[in-house]
């Protein structure tokens, strides 16, 4: 959604995708007549299933490879840093190597989008600035994630407000009023 409140900003018309204002490739689309996740999803297409989608399907598709990478690139990093003896975890470094590798060097390479050198810097800058964005949400996520698993008691299970354990709260077992569910916290 920011990225498409940028577009409206610069241009007042931004580009329609078959993902629809939730795509995140508004920038690519106004210069290059073309969006990332759109090319992989056909070139996915062609591969596997020997066709190109259509419109629908690439509604749905496109999205599925955008996500499913960060999703990818998120787990990826959380094992990273995780493991890593270097205790200076940073999401903005990781969204910002991401944007490096990810969109300067390896879509431009898989022909899925024009050379980096070809963008203006505005391009450039909305979609670092993008790309900042998911990096510290990523490491406020890991962050979060890695405290409930670090306070988990022997059987496994993550404690939560109240002395009940986050597997015993999501037990289908007896109902848990919606007052009791809101004060879940990790």
């Amino acid at each position: 959604m920011r990225k498409r409140l940028w577009s409206l900003v610069v241009d007042r018309n931004p580009p329609s995708s078959a993902a629809g204002k939730h795509d995140g490739r508004d920038w690519q689309e106004r210069t290059e007549d073309q969006n990332a996740n759109e090319v992989a999803a056909q070139m996915l297409a062609r591969t596997m299933i020997n066709r190109r989608l259509s419109h629908r399907e690439l509604s749905v598709v496109a999205p599925i490879l955008h996500f499913g990478f960060g999703a990818a690139a998120g787990a990826a990093y959380g094992v990273y840093v995780d493991t890593a003896s270097d205790d200076r975890a940073s999401g903005a470094a990781f969204g910002s190597a991401l944007w490096l590798a990810a969109d300067g060097i390896a879509m431009p390479l898989a022909g899925l989008s024009d050379s980096t050198l070809q963008r203006p810097l505005e391009m450039h800058t909305q979609s670092l600035v993008g790309h900042l964005v998911y990096g510290v949400v990523a490491e406020r996520v890991r962050r979060v994630i890695r405290r409930a698993l670090d306070r988990r008691d022997a059987t496994g299970a993550i404690p939560v407000h109240g002395g009940s354990t986050f597997l015993s709260a999501m037990d289908p077992g007896p109902r848990v009023p919606s007052s009791a569910r809101s004060r879940i916290r990790f």
